[in-house]
């Protein structure tokens, strides 16, 4: 099954703008970290290393303090609807774990990714679809 999702790209994102900020990147001799994902094999090979590596997802202490947060927002949100926006979203992990959990309670819930990598924005929009087909997703690819 095909599926088509809306992507807003900022105008700081567009290819003219990114390769002036590339050059002036390497003229100061700073890369960037945003150019570390920029492609679909980059943000695969960032994933894998944020995967194997980050304490959000390695460390059992560090998971249960991001479950006993979102189960402490999801008890206590009280309007029937609300949308999780991940700022610097990466592969959306906690995000989604976040909205589970409010839809869990009953809250209707819509995430909107927003990442300066659109191969990012794209696995969190996956990782959101397989996790919770029922709500809207609206994907945004900002720098």
């Amino acid at each position: 099954m095909r599926s088509t999702i809306r992507v807003s790209v900022d105008e700081s994102q567009f290819p003219g703008r990114v390769t002036q900020e590339i050059h002036a990147s390497l003229e100061r001799r700073e890369l960037n970290h945003k150019f570390l994902y920029d492609s679909v094999k980059q943000a695969e090979k960032w994933l894998s290393i944020h995967e194997a590596f980050s304490p959000a997802r390695t460390d059992p202490d560090c998971v249960a303090t991001y479950d006993r947060a979102f189960r402490d927002v999801a008890s206590r949100w009280k309007s029937p609807a609300v949308s999780v926006v991940g700022l610097g979203c990466g592969g959306g992990h906690k995000e989604v774990r976040l909205v589970e959990l409010l839809t869990a309670t009953k809250v209707a819930s819509s995430f909107v990714a927003a990442d300066v990598s659109l191969p990012l924005v794209l696995a969190a929009r996956q990782r959101f679809a397989e996790a919770s087909r029922r709500n809207r997703y609206s994907g945004v690819c900002e720098g």
